[in-house]
């Protein structure tokens, strides 16, 4: 049975937060990169729920396209929950 992906608000958050420094005409082809990146994480992470490196205490990171994703696993529900993402080029450590 493949894990289920959660993506919670902070993911949002970051990609509103990303849109709001860039020029219009270029948010089409940030959201096509960054959806492009979630459904990839999606795939990866549904069948390897462990599959990043440790990061935090039970948080792992995985790095899909430059963007750095946070999660968390919760075997018992059988679910990932990716907390936050982090967009190329930050500093996210």
């Amino acid at each position: 049975m493949n894990t289920k992906v959660i993506f919670a608000p902070g993911v949002d958050d970051a990609i509103l937060h990303h849109l709001d420094y860039m020029d219009v005409s270029e948010i089409p082809l940030a959201l096509n990169s960054i959806n492009s990146a979630q459904q990839r994480l999606a795939k990866t992470l549904s069948t390897l729920p462990l599959g990043g490196a440790k990061f935090h205490g039970d948080t792992y990171f995985l790095a899909v396209k430059g963007y750095v994703f946070i999660y968390e696993y919760d075997p018992g529900d059988n679910s990932v929950n990716v907390l936050d993402l982090h967009m190329p080029g930050t500093n996210w450590r």
